[in-house]
């Protein structure tokens, strides 16, 4: 496909599954330099595939089994790297939205990474 400029006002069809719906869970995170490794609670390959957008819902993390108000300045950019939401320089408070996609669903040993 091509890019293009979006216009004015762009509407873009989604679909958002969530840990709620499917009852899968992840249950562990390996945090690398140019990627993370997720692993799920059970099979999620038939909800999530190569090319989707993911975020993670910030308030549902542990870093270190501390929750966000807990945070340091730094565990905060790492949080972000994965969550998807990042604070702007100027306005800490204020959210933007950078999702991440997933390269490669795949099994180990029975579990799904």
């Amino acid at each position: 496909s091509s890019c293009r400029r979006p216009s004015e006002k762009e509407d873009i069809s989604v679909l958002v599954i969530s840990a709620d719906m499917t009852g899968l869970f992840i249950t562990d995170i390996s945090i690398g330099d140019t990627q993370s490794v997720l692993t799920f609670s059970g099979d999620i390959t038939a909800e999530l595939l190569d090319g989707d957008a993911i975020t993670l819902d910030e308030s549902s993390i542990l870093l270190n089994g501390r929750n966000w108000s807990q945070w340091t300045i730094s565990e905060q950019h790492v949080v972000s790297k994965l969550s998807g939401f990042y604070g702007y320089a100027d306005e800490p408070d204020v959210k933007r939205m950078l999702w991440n996609h997933v390269s490669y669903v795949y099994h180990v040993d029975g579990e799904l990474v």
